[in-house]
């Protein structure tokens, strides 16, 4: 080995290596719930709620479509509201805004949410948007990839509400529901189908039910789940726009990070080191030299490496000179 590059070496700071150990830094993401600003917080005279914010709004051609139609027709589906917050009919309250702007008033019409028993805000958007042919599969995985999140914050917030205070009695006569739904005979039997175990545990994962609420495949929102945890917000509004496929932005995140660069293996590939090697021999010296160094050898190990790898030179040339002189008393 070159000692030069030892010696170079040596010149270096630790900076260098600070920086980069510090810069290591392990982002987790998960599937959870997010503002999304497809539309604004607030229209007219209402709070958005934040599940209705995940729809995706007209734009364009679309959106003028309706503005014209209200304008000639009316309003023909009043919108959802719960209080002052908006559920359903963004688009509506918003093209009556534009038609208010040009000088046509026309009454907003708009109903109270009456939901199902349990039934979430997320939930009875997902029934009303997931089911008709405005979105595709894809955008309708995305569209439920966001839901979902925010389906189970209403959940536990609902939850938290039930959950019995110290002191509060809500069941006087001391029966338990649940017990006597099994002394009913309603408990359900383990299946012990290895197949039908598999598709319950699938049903009931992240992606099981994200595929059943967008009436998709479990391959489609596998793809919206990773499209969800690793793509930026601007992505996931693409694709719930129907702007972008999930097959293109899965693909970006599938190409290997040094892609275009030098291979490494190869003599002429960089290696920050202030040694430049300049052939390919002292390339690959230089690379076996640093892979040692940096797996093998700890910072304040490397001093001592560097002096045991001149040694080993030192002693690897002395024993090459000596085997390079004649014997004595050999020869002719």
């Amino acid at each position: 080995m070159d000692t030069a590059v030892l010696d170079q070496e040596e010149d270096r700071t630790t900076t260098d290596m600070v920086v980069a150990a510090d810069g290591n830094i392990d982002t987790p993401t998960g599937l959870t719930a997010r503002d999304t600003p497809n539309v604004p917080h607030v229209i007219g005279n209402y709070r958005v709620h934040e599940a209705a914010e995940v729809i995706p709004t007209l734009v364009g051609e679309a959106f003028e479509k309706l503005v014209e139609e209200i304008a000639q027709n009316g309003q023909w589906e009043a919108v959802v509201i719960h209080g002052d917050v908006l559920i359903e009919g963004v688009d509506t309250v918003r093209a009556i805004g534009v038609l208010k702007d040009r000088g046509i008033d026309i009454d907003l019409q708009a109903v109270p949410w009456q939901p199902r028993p349990e039934q979430t805000v997320p939930e009875f958007l997902a029934y009303k948007h997931l089911r008709g042919p405005r979105f595709t599969n894809a955008q309708r995985a995305q569209i439920a990839a966001d839901l979902l999140p925010l389906i189970e914050k209403e959940r536990t917030a609902a939850q938290e509400s039930a959950r019995i205070k110290p002191g509060q009695v809500l069941n006087p006569r001391g029966i338990n529901k649940r017990t006597a739904d099994k002394e009913g005979g309603n408990e359900t039997c383990p299946t012990t189908d290895a197949k039908a175990r598999n598709k319950s545990k699938i049903d009931r994962s992240t992606v099981g039910r994200i595929a059943a609420m967008a009436s998709v495949t479990n391959y489609a929102a596998a793809q919206a789940v990773k499209i969800k945890r690793q793509a930026p917000c601007e992505v996931i509004e693409a694709v719930k726009a129907g702007v972008m496929k999930p097959k293109t932005v899965i693909a970006g995140f599938d190409e290997p990070a040094d892609k275009g660069k030098p291979d490494p293996t190869k003599a002429g590939a960089k290696i920050d080191h202030p040694f430049k090697p300049t052939t390919p021999l002292q390339h690959d010296l230089l690379t076996g030299w640093v892979h040692l160094r940096d797996n093998k050898a700890a910072v304040v190990e490397r001093q001592q490496a560097r002096d045991d790898m001149r040694a080993i030179l030192k002693a690897e040339e002395a024993a090459e000179q000596r085997a390079s002189k004649p014997t004595e008393g050999g020869g002719k």
